[in-house]
């Protein structure tokens, strides 16, 4: 009998160790499974914020896009008219010499006639008629330099009007070469308020460029220049630009500002 008690209670015995050792593995299951699913949600959060992200660059890029074909198509109008004007100036020019002409044709005709030889009577005729044409001439060559004059101020007032034009095209021509670079903040040094940026004078950064901070569609601040290299940047953090509830971060994205000051 002694030995079927022991087995029994050895049986027992390891019955229950064995329904500790089965409940202990089971909720061990249960929290790898909770780990597992509380990881699952996180990757999704992390998904669904990149493909958002994703979304907000390629907004940008295609506005990007459609900005520079608008002042692309302005910059061919402007280069239309500019060529229109020119044309209009060889025009002038080309009447301004034919007055010319006409005056030397004129003093030739008179110098011709002063040369002229006859008897006193003739001469005295001659040099009457002489006199009404030359007064009559000099009437004539007044009128043409009235003309001339007015051709003349007509020549530099398209001529000006082409430096207009010309300076226009070329701001339009830098503003979209401008819009096309992009920088990133390389740098953030919160307590004394200033940044590094990746573009200098070689990406076309002067002391009346105007800077401004993004992070996809959101802007984030300005920054006010205090040094320019080869290609980074040193500029102070306009603090009283920057949005509430955004700072200023390294990674953000950095673009000029081409809008009328």
């Amino acid at each position: 009998m002694k030995p079927l008690l022991i087995l029994g209670t050895l049986g027992a015995i390891g019955g229950a160790v064995l329904s500790v050792m089965i409940r202990t593995s089971l909720k061990d299951a249960r929290l790898q499974k909770d780990e597992l699913n509380r990881a699952t949600v996180v990757l999704h959060d992390e998904i669904r914020e990149q493909s958002k992200a994703i979304a907000e660059t390629y907004a940008t890029y295609s506005e990007t896009q459609k900005n520079a074909k608008n002042e692309d198509l302005q910059a061919k109008a402007l280069v239309t008219e500019t060529k229109g004007k020119e044309e209009d100036l060889a025009g002038v020019k080309k009447e301004i010499e034919d007055i010319g002409a006409k005056k030397q044709a004129m003093q030739e005709e008179i110098t011709r006639i002063l040369g002229s030889s006859g008897t006193t009577e003739e001469l005295l005729a001659k040099n009457e008629a002489l006199k009404k044409e030359n007064d009559a001439k000099v009437e004539e060559i007044d009128q043409i330099s009235k003309e001339a004059d007015a051709a003349k101020k007509a020549a530099a007032e398209s001529q000006t009007l082409i430096g207009r034009l010309q300076q226009q095209q070329a701001t339009r021509t830098k503003s979209i070469q401008l819009a096309s670079r992009t920088g990133t903040i390389s740098a953030v040094n919160p307590d004394f308020g200033f940044v590094i940026v990746n573009l200098g004078q070689n990406q076309g950064v002067t002391s009346e460029s105007r800077l401004l901070v993004k992070r996809g569609n959101q802007l984030i601040g300005k920054l006010n220049i205090v040094r320019i290299e080869g290609s980074t940047t040193v500029a102070d953090m306009d603090l009283k630009s920057i949005t509430p509830g955004f700072a200023i971060q390294p990674e953000d994205e950095v673009v000029f500002d081409n809008s009328p000051s």
